[in-house]
C-alpha cells in the first residue's frame, strides 16, 4: 500500500563539482517511476538522513521543465510554461518565481550533480511525489497524468463541444424540419401541375397553368435552399462554438495576466511598507501603492468573472450546466495566411455563397414571371418586369457587400501577420532582457521584484501571441465560409 513518506529527492544537474555530507548512503535498489515508467539514472538513488534522494535534470526534464545551470553562482535553474525555480548549492531554501521554499535540507553537490529536496519536485511543477516503502519505489505523477486519470476532469475537444451545440440547436432542428416540408411542397406542387407551358399566355385559364408552374420551380428552390441553409446553420453553430471556445482561452489567459499583475503589485507594497518604515517614502506614496495594490485585487476578479461568463456562454450553446467548467484540449497554433489572389478569392466565394445562390435563384423567378406573363388576367406586365430589375439590384448589391468583407479580412489578414511577425521580436528581446536581469539577480544587483517584472513582460507578450493565434485561426474560418459571421 503507498503511503506518504517523509522523504526528499534530491535531484541532479551535470556539469558540477563537489562533495555530498557523509550520512549519504547509496541505494541501488530504490526506484523512481515518473506517471509509471521507470526512469534510470547514471547515479544510483540515495539515503541521506531518512530522506530518499535521487538525481535532478532526469526528473525535471521528465516533468517537461528546461534546466539551466549558472556556473558562477552555483545555481540550478529549472523552467516549464509560467513557473522558474532556482535553487543555490548550499542554500537553505529554493525560489519559485522570486518567492521562497524553505527545503528540508540545503541542496549540495554529490560526484559533479546537483540534489535538492524532494518536496520541491512538487511544490514546483505541481507533481505528485509517494513513497511505497515495501517495494522502495518513488512513484511521480505529472499534472498532465493527474488530469488524464482523474475522471471529475472533463476535457472538451472543439469537435466534442460543436456536435454538443448542433445537437441542442434550436435553429439546427428548425433546419431539419424544413427540408422535410418543403419535400412535402414540392411534391404537392407537382402533383397540381397539369402540363408545362410555354410563353406567355392569355386569360385566367393559362394564368392558373403558369401559376401552377411557377409554383412547381418555387418550391423547388425552396427545397434545395432549405438543404442549403442547412448546412449554413451547421456552419453557424460551428463558428459560435469556435469563437465561445476561444474565447475562454482569451479569458483564461486574462485571469494570468491580472494574476501576475497582482504579484507585482503585492511585492511592491511589501518594498514599500518596508520602506515606510525606514522613512524613505512618504505616507501619500505609500497609500497610492497599497491602493494600486487594492486595485490589481479588483482586476483578478473582473477577469474571473469575464471567464465565468464565457463558461456559461458557452455551456449554453452546447445545452449544459452553465457553471460547468472542462479542460479545453484544443489550442490552435499560428498559421501563416496562403498568398491568395483576393479577386481570385472573391469569384470563388460568390460562387459558392449560399445567400448568394438564392438571390440569383429569385432573379431566375422574376425573370419567369415575365416569360410566362398572362395577360389579361389582373397582372401588370411592366410592374412585373420592374420585380426582375429589383431582384437583379439587390443580387448585386450583395455581391459588392461580399466582396467588400473579403477585402476587408483580406486587410485584417495582413494586420495580424505583421503584428505577429513584430510581437515575435519583442518576445525574442523580453527573454533576452529577462536572462540579464536573471543573470544580475543571481549576483545580488537587482531585486526579485525587478526580475517579476521582466518575467510578466516576457509572460504576456507568449500570451499575446496565442491571442494572434486565436484570430487568425477565426479569420482563415471566415476566409472560406464568410456566411458563417
Amino acid at each position: 500500500m503507498k503511503w506518504n513518506h517523509r522523504l526528499t529527492i534530491f535531484l541532479a544537474l551535470g556539469l558540477l563539482v563537489g562533495s555530498i555530507p557523509n550520512e549519504t548512503s547509496a541505494h541501488s535498489d530504490i526506484q523512481v517511476k515518473i506517471d509509471n515508467h521507470p526512469i534510470s539514472f547514471e547515479q544510483a538513488p540515495m539515503i541521506y538522513h531518512d530522506f530518499t534522494m535521487v538525481p535532478m535534470r532526469e526528473i525535471f526534464e521528465k516533468l517537461g521543465a528546461e534546466v539551466n545551470w549558472n556556473q558562477d553562482t552555483q545555481t540550478v535553474i529549472a523552467s516549464k510554461d509560467n513557473v522558474t525555480i532556482q535553487l543555490k548549492i548550499g542554500s537553505t531554501y529554493a525560489l519559485k518565481n522570486y518567492q521562497q521554499i524553505p527545503l528540508d535540507v540545503p541542496a549540495f553537490v554529490q560526484t559533479g550533480r546537483t540534489v535538492v529536496p524532494l518536496r520541491v519536485v512538487s511544490e514546483s511543477f505541481g507533481a505528485d511525489v509517494i513513497w511505497e516503502k515495501s517495494t522502495k519505489t518513488v512513484y511521480i505523477t505529472s499534472p498532465q497524468e493527474k488530469i488524464e486519470s482523474d475522471p471529475s476532469i472533463a476535457i472538451l475537444t472543439m469537435e466534442d463541444a460543436v456536435k454538443s451545440a448542433e445537437a441542442h440547436s434550436y435553429d439546427m432542428k428548425t433546419a431539419q424540419q424544413n427540408i422535410e416540408s418543403n419535400d412535402i411542397k414540392m411534391e404537392d406542387a407537382a402533383d397540381e401541375l397539369e402540363y408545362t407551358p410555354i410563353g406567355t399566355g392569355n386569360g385566367q385559364d393559362d394564368a392558373a397553368v403558369r401559376s401552377a408552374f411557377k409554383q412547381v420551380a418555387s418550391s423547388n428552390i425552396n427545397y434545395s435552399m432549405s438543404k442549403k441553409q442547412a448546412e449554413v446553420t451547421s456552419d453557424q453553430v460551428r463558428f459560435s462554438v469556435m469563437k465561445a471556445y476561444q474565447d475562454i482561452l482569451v479569458k483564461q489567459n486574462d485571469v494570468i495576466d491580472r494574476e501576475e499583475s497582482l504579484e507585482v503589485a503585492q511585492m511592491e507594497e511589501q518594498a514599500a511598507l518596508a520602506k515606510a518604515k525606514m522613512g524613505r517614502i512618504s505616507e501619500v506614496e505609500k497609500n497610492q501603492i497599497m491602493k494600486a495594490r487594492t486595485e490589481a485585487e479588483k482586476n483578478v476578479q473582473t477577469a474571473k468573472t469575464a471567464l465565468s461568463d464565457a463558461w456559461t456562454k458557452l455551456n449554453t450553446l452546447m445545452g449544459k450546466s452553465k457553471d460547468r467548467t472542462y479542460l479545453l484540449a484544443d489550442k490552435p497554433t499560428y498559421v501563416e495566411p496562403e498568398e491568395w489572389d483576393v479577386n481570385t478569392q472573391i469569384t470563388r466565394m460568390i460562387s459558392s455563397s449560399p445567400s448568394i445562390w438564392l438571390l440569383e435563384k429569385q432573379v431566375e423567378l422574376a425573370e419567369l414571371d415575365v416569360n410566362l406573363f398572362s395577360f389579361n388576367a389582373g397582372g401588370n406586365y411592366d410592374l412585373t418586369k420592374m420585380d426582375v430589375e429589383k431582384a437583379q439590384t439587390t443580387l448585386a448589391r450583395s455581391k459588392e457587400q461580399l466582396e467588400e468583407t473579403i477585402r476587408s479580412m483580406y486587410s485584417d489578414m495582413e494586420r495580424l501577420k505583421d503584428q505577429y511577425h513584430v510581437l515575435k521580436i519583442n518576445l525574442q528581446t523580453a527573454e533576452d532582457n529577462l536572462r540579464v536581469t536573471e543573470a544580475k539577480y543571481a549576483k545580488g544587483l537587482v531585486t526579485a521584484l525587478e526580475v517579476k517584472r521582466d518575467k510578466n513582460s516576457f509572460n504576456q507578450k507568449k500570451r499575446q501571441l496565442e491571442e494572434i493565434a486565436i484570430q487568425m485561426d477565426q479569420l482563415n474560418h471566415r476566409w472560406n465560409k464568410p456566411w458563417t459571421n
